[in-house]
């Protein structure tokens, strides 16, 4: 099966794995651009909290200019749906 889709706005997806180190969790937190299908953002800590996912909306921000719409496909985790990283696409939005 081919899906085949058409957006006129980026189109990233927001992911958060664990990774054991030396026996303790960390968490890595990616953003990836589905056009061209490379990591634009990144960010890793011991806590999966907001402040992992905002340090990996920035990092993407720094790396891919935003210019218009977006479009951002996350689990919906807690992180995710926090006030803070809503505020954050928020002004991302509006500052475009």
């Amino acid at each position: 099966m081919l899906w085949v889709y058409h957006f006129e706005v980026p189109l990233l997806k927001g992911c958060c794995v664990s990774v054991c180190i030396a026996f303790t969790s960390h968490y890595l937190s990616t953003i990836m651009d589905l056009h061209s299908r490379r990591i634009i953002g990144y960010s890793f800590s011991k806590k999966m909290a907001t402040d992992l996912v905002l340090k990996t909306l920035e990092s993407a921000v720094k790396n891919r200019t935003i210019t218009g719409d977006l479009i951002i496909h996350t689990d919906l985790g807690s992180q995710y749906t926090s006030d803070d990283y809503n505020q954050r696409l928020t002004e991302l939005h509006s500052g475009c």
